[in-house]
């Protein structure tokens, strides 16, 4: 399914594919794991795999960092913008303060741009 040079890579994909196979499969918009930092920064990795996941309409995005750990999102951009256009989540959304004027585009451009898909 996805091929990389490098053992960490390669470890990190074990776990996407082991925590995050329904959005791997199309069957939900994203998921979040948790994967063990390695000695290369964990930017330069998620970029790495960006490469080969932005191909099969999937992107993947750091949640948060520990020295040891980082907590990712996996998900597909399309479906989130139109999961975040429905009249639910838009009032969902507006409940909590956050505007909602083309909330889904906002939000999956911010992230395409900032993790190197852009």
């Amino acid at each position: 399914m996805l091929a990389y040079a490098n053992k960490h890579c390669e470890m990190i994909r074990e776990a996407l594919v082991e925590y995050c196979a329904p959005t791997l499969a199309g069957i939900k918009t994203g998921s979040i794991c948790t994967i063990q930092n390695g000695s290369k920064d964990i930017d330069d990795e998620i970029r790495e795999l960006n490469g080969c996941l932005v191909k099969k309409g999937l992107s993947l995005i750091p949640l948060k960092k520990t020295a040891k750990t980082t907590i990712v999102y996996l998900y597909r951009p399309d479906r989130l913008k139109l999961d975040l256009q429905t009249p639910e989540a838009q009032k969902i959304l507006e409940e909590r303060g956050y505007p909602c004027r083309n909330a889904g585009a906002n939000i999956v451009t911010d992230s395409v741009t900032a993790h190197g898909r852009k």
